[in-house]
């Protein structure tokens, strides 16, 4: 059994911890860095329902869509603690996207395979072409 109190043991654990939060970090940058990375972690967001409210009819539904959306509030502060820039860019990508009748990949508004999970939200569902960002898509 370790002591909590040797100051060694504690030392190597700030080590370590620092160590897997800079790793976290590189992480999220390295996803939130490139167009398709932003992308896929905007249609994880809303697909964890964490702009929108997790009330249902149904308690067991609710507590699922909760669950769901306390995994999208994690990954939003992880992007918001290492990379708030490219998250402000991600909202204007999105904006931009829904604008202009596109959702995440480009695909027409018509393409997208989402409907209704039966509580009346979107869901999303979406397909991506990773190849397309050789075709002039900026990263």
């Amino acid at each position: 059994m370790d002591n909590a109190a040797d100051r060694k043991k504690i030392r190597e654990a700030e080590k370590q911890a620092k160590r897997i939060e800079q790793q976290r970090a590189g992480v999220i940058r390295q996803i939130m860095g490139t167009t398709y990375g932003r992308e896929w972690i905007w249609a994880k967001l809303e697909g964890a329902h964490i702009f929108q409210s997790s009330f249902a009819d149904n308690a067991l539904r609710m507590a699922f869509l909760e669950g769901e959306r306390n995994l999208g509030i994690g990954l939003l502060n992880d992007v918001m603690r290492f990379c708030p820039d490219e998250f402000i860019l991600a909202m204007r990508e999105a904006n931009e996207r829904y604008t202009h009748g596109t959702v995440p990949g480009g695909a027409p508004a018509a393409e997208y395979s989402g409907g209704e999970d039966g509580n009346g939200r979107a869901e999303t569902e979406y397909e991506f072409d990773f190849d397309a960002d050789a075709g002039g898509r900026e990263n």
